[in-house]
């Protein structure tokens, strides 16, 4: 049991990080990939920018991955703390499925990303020998 000042602190702390959580995951997942596109579009394919971009997105996509795979434990664990256990946790097999199109997708941005070095390197390349 809590105090209501610790419950309401905590209840608007939650609030801001969930918040400040979506705002970025909102930019990383829809902004940046813009911005790559944006400045293909302009003829910059292979720039740092753009590899240190898309390095920013499998580097999400992953720790998403992963904390998806983790969250019912993590649930569980912390419920336990306070109440009686009253539910199933999921099975890791459950979790680790869950996690699949997360990982699927950041193996897909890191293989890309891995195509923009090979071209990045490429093309400094052929600047120096031009």
């Amino acid at each position: 049991p809590a105090s209501r000042g610790w419950y309401n602190f905590l209840s608007v702390f939650c609030s801001v990080l969930l918040f400040g959580f979506l705002i970025l995951s909102m930019y990383i997942i829809i902004g940046m990939p813009v911005s790559i596109l944006g400045s293909v579009s302009n003829g910059q394919v292979f720039t740092s920018i753009n590899i240190r971009q898309l390095k920013i997105i499998y580097t999400f996509l992953f720790i998403l991955a992963g904390l998806k795979a983790i969250y019912p434990f993590l649930k569980t664990w912390l419920v336990s703390i306070f109440a009686p256990r009253i539910f199933e946790t999921t099975s890791l097999q459950e979790a680790l499925y869950a996690a699949i199109p997360l990982l699927i997708a950041g193996l897909a941005v890191y293989l890309i990303c891995k195509a923009f070095k090979k071209g990045y390197k490429l093309q400094q390349e052929h600047d120096l020998t031009v």
